[in-house]
């Protein structure tokens, strides 16, 4: 979550104090930001508001978990321990101007970004952040990095790369989530009938028992067997007497 003067700097060389786990890879010098808040769905070349406009000028160090940019001279305030300090605390202002000490933000909340190089100004990048609560931005803010001198597109690179890995690892540890455990359905409340309570089917492998035939079959099938008998000696005489037809004239004297 990004967050506005909050960054645990080390007093000897007012760098972040790295977390857990992390490792700084990249420091930009001569790096101005210019952060002022975000109307909604508006685009990213929106013009500042100046009376709400942070600006301030030093140094972006990025490492593997998030961008922290601290300006030079960043007024700091000693911790108890004595082992390092915080920049700011809350935002300040001098002059009737919006001082930003530090900003550190994380690439999961860096959710809009690219890369501009302008014909005739410094290269800058620009990005949407998504705030923190109580880390001293109310509502998205827009954050532009102009570097002065080179190396504005090797952070533009590292921060993509950054960006695509925690997004990569984001969706690993969505994937390996475990399933909710699968609870049946209670059972119905009315007495229905069940598959237990029906009568048991007879098995197909049950021997079948012979039955003789009835008289009134064995009359229907000898009136049967007359009628085929019957029909065959008919065609027997068809055929004999075709032949006779057939065949020459007798012979008379």
């Amino acid at each position: 979550m990004a967050s506005l003067n909050w960054a645990i700097l080390a007093p000897s060389t007012n760098k972040p104090t790295p977390l857990p786990s992390e490792k700084f890879l990249l420091t930009t010098n001569a790096v101005s930001i210019s952060l002022f808040p975000s109307a909604p769905g508006a685009p990213l070349t929106q013009t500042a508001d100046k009376t709400k406009e942070y600006r301030a000028t030093g140094v972006v160090h990025t490492s593997n978990q998030r961008v922290v940019f601290v300006a030079d001279g960043a007024a700091t305030s000693s911790l108890a321990d004595g082992s390092a300090s915080v920049a700011g605390g809350a935002a300040s202002t001098v002059a009737g101007k919006l001082i930003v000490n530090t900003l550190s933000i994380p690439y999961s909340h860096l959710l809009d970004g690219r890369f501009v190089q302008p014909w005739f100004a410094a290269t800058y990048y620009e990005a949407l952040l998504g705030p923190a609560r109580g880390g001293g931005l109310e509502g998205p803010h827009i954050a532009r990095f102009s570097f002065k001198e080179s190396g504005g597109y090797q952070f533009y690179e590292l921060v993509q790369e950054m960006r695509d890995r925690v997004g990569a690892a984001a969706g690993r540890a969505a994937a390996v989530e475990p399933l909710p455990l699968y609870s049946p359905p209670s059972p119905p409340a009315t007495n229905s009938p069940t598959l237990a309570d029906a009568p048991p089917i007879a098995s197909h492998t049950e021997p079948l028992i012979p039955t003789m035939p009835t008289e009134d079959d064995l009359s229907a099938a000898q009136v049967a067997r007359s009628e085929e008998e019957r029909e065959e000696n008919a065609r027997t005489r068809a055929d004999i007497g075709g032949d006779h037809a057939d065949g020459p004239p007798a012979y008379t004297v």
